[in-house]
């Protein structure tokens, strides 16, 4: 069959425990221990067939059952907008199809060579979040934070990513902004000073908030503060200036919500275009900031705008000098999505790791060591998917479109 098409999307949500309950960000009640992991097949009247992560609703998939295999892919640039709703459940099928794994079809668009089977992609224990709203003291609290983060180590992880913002909303300004020195500095003591620790304060800062917890943990050596204040350039470059005049070299990563609305303009992305992506959308505004310096560390979310995007942003991230390193939290299926893109993508910071796991998601292959992650070269995302868990879920509270 030349080109087949779409005959099925089934929809189901799967969900996953965390080995310890998650707390608190800046501003958010606690998280809890539960991971709700959206998951999209796609089926072709081939009989092949694909899966993985995705939020689409009834309403956006309709459209795209009937479709041809060519509409839904292009092997020299991924998937077009019209399909990213379904696009790591395609990108799985083409994997299938082709016999590779994401990482090499990824590589491949890139004009990347393929990266040999077994090679291994930094990622970071994003679980440290603010557990110690209980705890009594400052002392008491960092403590418990260091162990959680010792729990981190002993699963084979080398570069924790902290939670901070304590003082947002959660206690008095000044009290909050003590224990987040404190939590960061005992967990640089206890992981030792080979390790990264990135700190995290989900927009809960201002500015001189900023500059007082860089002072305070100026010796543990923060890799790099995301999120400090919403977007601000003018801000972020006195920021940035001040902590090169006091000779720190953490850098500054941002974007995580920005990514969300970036409905995907690789043709701005280029030539003389590039000085004017400023003036054209909040997602824009942000990738002027990284063109500029300001922002280092690029972090969209995988799932939207997506790993084809990711793609097309990733020539312009190198060319500037930038990092990227994609947020998923709470997606489960993103550490192992965001595995292959980091195999393929030039300077690519961490997987976001958040531990978990879900009974009908097998994994086998992938694992963490020394900081890195090992990934299997079985085609597609290398992962499987049982027939029987996910037939439930579909039932259960999920849709099936078919031709």
């Amino acid at each position: 069959m030349a080109d087949p098409k779409i005959v099925r999307v089934e929809m189901g949500v799967l969900w996953g425990e965390r080995p310890r309950a998650a707390g608190s960000n800046s501003h958010m009640q606690p998280l809890g221990g539960r991971v709700r992991v959206p998951v999209a097949r796609v089926t072709l009247d081939d009989g092949s067939s694909g899966w993985g992560l995705s939020r689409a609703d009834e309403a956006v998939v309709r459209p795209l059952v009937g479709a041809t295999f060519s509409e839904a892919f292009d092997p020299a640039a991924g998937v077009p907008v019209k399909f990213r709703p379904l696009e790591f459940a395609i990108w799985d099928l083409v994997g299938k199809r082709e016999n590779a794994p994401v990482y090499a079809l990824a590589s491949g668009i890139l004009g990347r060579a393929r990266p040999a089977d077994g090679t291994a992609v930094r990622a970071y224990d994003t679980t440290l979040y603010i557990d110690d709203l209980d705890s009594p003291d400052v002392e008491s609290a960092a403590a418990l934070m260091a162990e959680e983060a010792m729990q981190g180590y002993r699963r084979g992880h080398r570069s924790f990513k902290v939670k901070i913002g304590r003082g947002n909303v959660h206690f008095p300004t000044a009290v909050g902004l003590a224990r987040d020195i404190a939590v960061v500095n005992a967990i640089r003591k206890a992981v030792g000073p080979d390790c990264n620790v990135m700190a995290d304060a989900n927009n809960g800062y201002t500015f001189n908030i900023s500059r007082d917890f860089l002072s305070g943990t100026a010796d543990s050596n923060v890799l790099w503060l995301e999120e400090a204040f919403y977007e601000d350039a003018a801000l972020y470059r006195r920021l940035l200036a001040w902590m090169r005049a006091e000779g720190l070299q953490t850098m500054l990563g941002d974007g995580e919500g920005r990514g969300m609305t970036d409905p995907g303009l690789p043709e701005l992305l280029t030539g003389d275009n590039v000085a004017t992506v400023g003036s054209l959308a909040p997602h824009a505004l942000l990738l002027d900031m990284v063109r500029e310096g300001i922002v280092d560390v690029l972090q969209w979310d995988i799932l939207s705008p997506g790993l084809t995007r990711w793609l097309e942003i990733a020539p312009s991230i190198e060319a500037w000098g930038g990092l990227g390193s994609p947020h998923h939290y709470g997606t489960f299926l993103g550490n192992y999505h965001l595995s292959h893109l980091g195999l393929s993508m030039p300077n690519f910071g961490f997987v976001e790791w958040d531990d978990a796991t879900t009974p009908g998601i097998g994994t086998a292959g992938y694992s963490i060591n020394e900081g890195l992650v090992t990934v299997p070269s079985t085609p597609g995302f290398g992962l499987t998917l049982d027939d029987e868990a996910y037939g439930r879920a579909v039932k259960e509270g999920g849709f099936t479109l078919s031709t």
